[in-house]
């Protein structure tokens, strides 16, 4: 005898259960087959005492809840999606910036994507121009959205403070791949970074400037906004403490309509009272744009001194416009000989994953990565590494929970042992939620940023100057040995240490 039971004898249950789930389903068993079993599973689970009697129809409905259960969990655990957001200059003058973020980002989460199945992640984008108040409004947005698990952003210092508020006030874990101001983490527990701070670079750049380059006068030229007007305080300190000297400092508003103007009268200054080029350099403590300008005019005044820059002109975005002016193009040099740029990532002295993903990022997107670009995938790898050890589900009811478990979890990659290797080296976070990340100085050569000669690398037991005079007589030794006992010529190629004390 066949009994078949379709879901309409438990219509009163439906709000329990899904109404498509109760609908495509319609269970048949045999008496005559199943009722043994039946029983047997209700004296197993259900705790019937022997010679009572069995209602199979009420098994049935138990069994069939219980699959209806299984599959709304599953489908409950399939609609979780894990959703951050990317916060960048997409628009606007810096928008080769923004892009570079965004390719990163993307090339991470596609990756991750395709061997994870099905618990992907989400990118909202968002475009904050680089400006304060684009970035403080693209932050509440995310609040308002209530989906990110976490923010990769901001670009320039100023908008990631203005948006670092929002975060901190709503709980909401960030990490910017290029934003070195001091002020980002500091004081803003749910703000991480992925490179160096501008109170390291600024001193980093003081010591290079008097040990490697061996300027010791420093004509200093800044600009009023955040990014340049602190690390000019930091690096004026830092080269009166290596007993240097600013000979001149210029402070320029970009803000103000005659920019232009501005500009051109300091270098029309330097011009006429700073002739000497043997002693002196100019370091010019700004973003981009104006930095160009005085490069430009500079160069055009005749003015030939070494010129030092900050980060933020170690991107793809300087690099193509300078090397795209005209002088340039007829000229390669006119503008950028003597140029000295730190940068946090240079590609040619970088880890072989680097190389690949330079690879890979020249054939989907036909041109070559920025340090920007290796810094924001980092960043990704970081939060997405963060949501899968700390088991985050995605789901909404447990949106500001999984936040606070990220952060936390980012918190505790706190030393090298426990840090996570990537594109840009190893990546840990101080008690303020600063990497430990080593900067680096290019020049141009051939109209591409390429790693300096020399390089200042922090070690962990620097040899000490014997150590070194000792190795470099056995290497000597060594040769000679060759060279007399089997009448072979050796070439050596070695790293020279040279020990000295940076202060940095």
């Amino acid at each position: 005898m066949i009994y078949k039971f379709s879901f309409s004898f438990i219509h009163d249950y439906k709000r329990f259960v899904s109404y498509s789930v109760i609908h495509h389903l319609t269970v048949i068993f045999s008496i005559n087959c199943c009722e043994i079993k039946l029983n047997e599973i209700a004296k197993k689970f259900c705790y019937f005492e022997e010679g009572d009697m069995i209602d199979t129809k009420r098994i049935v409905i138990v069994i069939i809840f219980f699959f209806a259960f299984i599959q709304i969990s599953c489908h409950s655990e399939k609609d979780a999606k894990l959703h951050l957001a990317l916060v960048a200059p997409l628009t606007g003058e810096s928008s080769g910036c923004g892009n570079a973020y965004l390719n990163g980002v993307r090339m991470y989460l596609e990756k991750f994507n395709q061997q994870c199945g099905e618990k992907s992640v989400i990118l909202d984008i968002y475009d904050d121009q680089n400006k304060r108040h684009l970035a403080e409004q693209k932050a509440r947005e995310i609040v308002q959205d209530h989906r990110a698990l976490g923010v990769i952003g901001h670009h320039y210092s100023s908008c990631s403070i203005a948006g670092g508020n929002v975060y901190k006030e709503n709980h909401i874990p960030a990490i910017t791949p290029t934003s070195t101001n001091i002020n980002v983490t500091v004081n803003n527990p749910w703000y991480f970074r992925v490179t160096f701070h501008d109170n390291y670079q600024a001193r980093f750049l003081a010591n290079y400037a008097v040990k490697i380059i061996q300027k010791t006068h420093c004509v200093l030229i800044c600009e009023t906004q955040t990014y340049g007007s602190y690390i000019s305080d930091i690096f004026e300190k830092s080269m009166i403490k290596l007993d240097g000297s600013i000979d001149k400092k210029y402070v320029f508003n970009a803000q103000k309509g005659d920019i232009e103007i501005q500009l051109k009268n300091i270098v029309n200054d330097i011009q006429q009272n700073i002739s000497s080029e043997k002693s002196a350099f100019i370091f010019i403590s700004s973003h981009v744009p104006e930095g160009l300008e005085l490069i430009k005019l500079i160069r055009d005044a005749n003015l030939h001194h070494s010129i030092l820059l900050p980060d933020t002109f170690a991107g793809g975005t300087f690099t193509q416009k300078i090397t795209n002016l005209p002088a340039e193009k007829n000229n390669p040099g006119f503008y950028t000989n003597r140029i000295y740029v730190a940068s946090p990532f240079i590609y040619d002295i970088a880890n072989q994953s680097a190389q690949v993903f330079k690879q890979n990022y020249f054939e989907k997107f036909n041109e070559s990565p920025d340090w920007r670009a290796a810094f924001a995938y980092d960043a990704a790898r970081l939060l997405v590494h963060a949501i899968k050890e700390a088991d985050i589900s995605g789901k909404k009811p447990l949106l500001e929970q999984e936040r606070q478990s990220i952060r936390d979890y980012l918190l505790s990659i706190n030393t090298p042992k426990k840090g996570i290797d990537g594109l840009t080296g190893l990546t840990f976070f101080d008690k303020n939620g600063d990497a430990a990340k080593p900067l680096s100085i290019a020049t141009f050569y051939q109209q591409n940023l390429v790693s300096a000669f020399t390089q200042l690398k922090v070690v962990n037991k620097p040899y000490t100057k014997t150590e070194i005079q000792k190795k470099w007589l056995m290497a000597l030794l060594f040769w000679w040995m060759i060279n007399t006992c089997f009448k072979q010529t050796l070439f050596i190629q070695a790293f020279i240490l040279i020990p000295f004390k940076i202060s940095i």
